[in-house]
């Protein structure tokens, strides 16, 4: 972490947590199968290498998979991915040390400490209970594999009926980007109509500021930052402060907790505006995430102001529709009164007067001319004469504002200029060089993602009637939240490509990537029954889950594979010798109906051997892993909290059917192949 320059902070500690459970599982694959060799009499220093020369390229691959599956947050460059980069960077490191350990220091350490279980052997009670339990499972795992493996058709065909359910049921599930931050912080946004002066803004920041002080009004706020004329300072990386101008103003306030700022949140809503309605003012707690994923942003875009204008109030009026919807507000703000100069250039050029001259007057009527220095000490103070403020504000004023010929002789203004007062758009921005507005409102009653549906379709009838160049689009956590998931899924044909090669170079053939690629849609299953039952956010975090678990059940895929894999050819090999020992009788059967039966017993008796050897280390491994998340969980930690769920009932759900979905794939991707040539 120290060469990558990651700081101990948010991502990655809670990814620390997150890998405590993934560091131990080569670690236990290990352990377990160097156990197992050296109860069934293997010497030690053979047990080593046994192990090492079978699971050090098996548990490479497994963690590698899970090492690609975060490369696109790697290589992304959008702002969610910048936000997250870390929890990948951290994978990355630990379980590559993870490996390490596995293939050097775990078996090092079984060699000189791990004991064969022997009959009559004292073992503690503890010790009994897991093994009892572990024999219990194996037993009933055996009679319910043995039972899948008769039965393919139907066993295959109610995970998919599952897939299916669990797919459709992620639709109730409520969609939200980022949550909300767990910091006891409030922010307030105040503006006042553009065109107000910085003195007139800083005094009623001044005034908002006592009026929240008030230990009486609001004694669960402990202190208030405030800051005029620009948003205050950027502490926080998802905070963006907002633009320099002199009508705004931004204030931080300080709660005693959560509790308290969530309970502040509506009163200070309802008293400020009701004590300071000269100012716009948004109330709102912090957030994590690239930006604030509690408010709805829609842009109108287009070349000509009245249309944008228009469609603009009726884009607000539609947020005002929907029940709960408060701040709804265009970002061009409210018109203000201009000085319209019109000059008559006939009357001027025979007054001797240019358009520079008067432009020349009115800058010393309003920003003054320079005169001189005081001098107050050593300080030099500039003497600036202008016109007072009464004059500044009154047009009737600039009549008597008199303008310099060249030969020195003043004429007034009225003479030559009419001015007047005019109202004028306040702000106009553009974006790409085409003139947007946008309009936002922060819903209440349900997420940003899941009122986009309830607008849609006014939206869209909206956008028809518009003239041509002009047109509607989302902007903020709406347009966040496509780039993120598009920056991510983007990648994704590259890491699945990387996979697939992987997975071929280890076993040598397509077949056995194809069972694992297969298996890997049903961690949906999983996943969806955790955001159910642990009522989770559906967002980018949880799609990080996803990916994870992609990858820590290709680890156990691969692994069973292999052990397979090793099962078939022992098994190939013994069966080899007994017929070379004692041929058998045909007793008039056709000798290829009964190579393919004999070949069909073996290849059930390999997956059956194997899958009940690999059955102890993959479920602890995922109790390991789902142990290690159980702090987040509990904790209910804002961020982690919907991907930490995704991941450990992903993994018990995925896992039981790891177990039984992976030995059915390969009994039917292998079941009619003939190994003629082993014979």
């Amino acid at each position: 972490m120290g060469v990558y320059g990651i700081k101990l902070e948010r991502m990655s500690l809670a990814t620390l947590v997150i890998a405590l459970g993934l560091l131990v599982d080569n670690g236990i694959v290990v352990a377990e199968d160097f156990k197992k060799r050296i109860s069934d009499g293997v010497d030690r220093r053979e047990a080593v290498t046994q192990t090492g020369r079978e699971l050090a390229l098996p548990l490479l691959a497994s963690t590698a998979t899970t090492v690609m599956v975060f490369y696109p947050l790697i290589a992304s460059q959008d702002g969610s991915a910048e936000y997250t980069r870390n929890i990948s960077i951290v994978i990355l490191i630990s379980l590559s040390v993870s490996w390490l350990i596995a293939m050097l220091v775990t078996p090092m350490l079984c060699y000189w400490f791990a004991q064969p279980d022997k009959e009559g052997d004292e073992r503690s009670t503890v010790r009994k209970k897991v093994d009892s339990a572990f024999d219990w499972a194996n037993t009933r795992y055996e009679k319910l594999l043995r039972w899948a493996l008769v039965h393919r058709v139907i066993f295959v065909a109610s995970m998919v009926a599952a897939l299916v359910l669990s797919g459709m049921s992620l639709q109730f599930v409520q969609q939200k980007f980022f949550p909300a931050s767990d910091r006891p912080q409030l922010l307030i946004y105040a503006d006042m109509p553009v065109g107000t002066s910085s003195r007139a803004t800083d005094r009623m920041i001044q005034d908002l500021s006592q009026f929240i002080a008030d230990e009486d009004r609001y004694p669960d706020i402990e202190s208030v930052a405030s800051y005029a004329g620009f948003g205050g300072p950027r502490f926080v990386l998802s905070l963006a402060p907002s633009d320099p101008a002199p009508n705004r103003g931004f204030f931080v306030l300080n709660a005693k907790d959560v509790e308290a700022r969530d309970a502040a949140v509506e009163s200070l809503r309802r008293e400020l505006a009701v004590a300071f309605p000269e100012a716009r003012l948004r109330v709102t707690g912090m957030f994590l995430g690239p930006s604030d994923p509690n408010i709805l942003q829609v842009q109108v875009r287009g070349p000509d102001d009245a249309v944008l204008l228009e469609t603009g109030e009726k884009l607000a009026d539609i947020f005002r529709s929907v029940d709960g919807t408060i701040d709804v507000f265009s970002d061009w703000e409210n018109p203000s009164l201009q000085y319209a100069i019109e000059l008559d250039q006939v009357s001027a050029r025979a007054a001797g007067i240019s358009s520079a001259s008067v432009s020349s007057a009115l800058s010393g009527f309003f920003s003054g001319v320079p005169a001189g220095v005081f001098r107050d000490g050593d300080d030099n103070v500039p003497i600036v004469i202008r016109a007072t403020d009464s004059e500044r504000t009154d047009p009737g004023a600039l009549e008597g504002v008199t303008v310099a010929r060249a030969d020195g002789q003043a004429v007034p203004l009225s003479s030559v200029a009419q001015a007047s007062l005019v109202p004028q758009q306040g702000r106009i921005h553009t974006e790409d060089l085409i003139r947007t507005l946008t309009i936002e409102g922060r819903p209440t009653a349900i997420t940003p993602q899941d009122m986009v549906p309830t607008v849609q379709e006014q939206i869209d009838e909206l956008e028809a009637t518009l003239p041509a160049g002009h047109f509607i689009e989302w902007d903020g956590i709406i347009a966040e939240s496509a780039e993120g998931n598009e920056a991510i899924f983007g990648a994704l044909p590259i890491v699945i490509a990387a996979i697939i090669m992987l997975l071929v170079a280890q076993f040598g053939g397509f077949r056995r990537a194809a069972v694992i690629f297969v298996t890997m849609p049903l961690l949906l299953i999983g996943a969806a029954i955790g955001l159910h039952i642990m009522r989770a956010d559906f967002g980018f975090m949880v799609i990080l889950g996803l990916f994870a678990l992609i990858g820590i059940l290709i680890n156990s895929a691969i692994v069973l594979v292999d052990r397979i894999d090793l099962e078939r050819a022992a098994a190939g090999d013994e069966e080899l010798e007994r017929d070379v020992g004692n041929p058998p009788e045909l007793s008039g059967q056709d000798e290829e109906t009964t190579d393919a039966n004999d070949q069909d017993s073996v290849l059930t008796k390999a997956i059956i051997s194997a899958s009940l050897r690999r059955f102890r280390p993959i479920i602890m491994t995922t109790i390991t892993t789902v142990v290690g998340l159980l702090p987040l969980m509990i904790a209910q930690d804002v961020l982690f909290y919907g991907m930490a769920s995704v991941i450990a009932f992903g993994l018990l759900v995925g896992t039981v059917l790891t177990l039984g979905v992976v030995p059915v794939l390969y009994a039917w991707f292998f079941g009619a192949e003939k190994e003629n040539a082993a014979r």
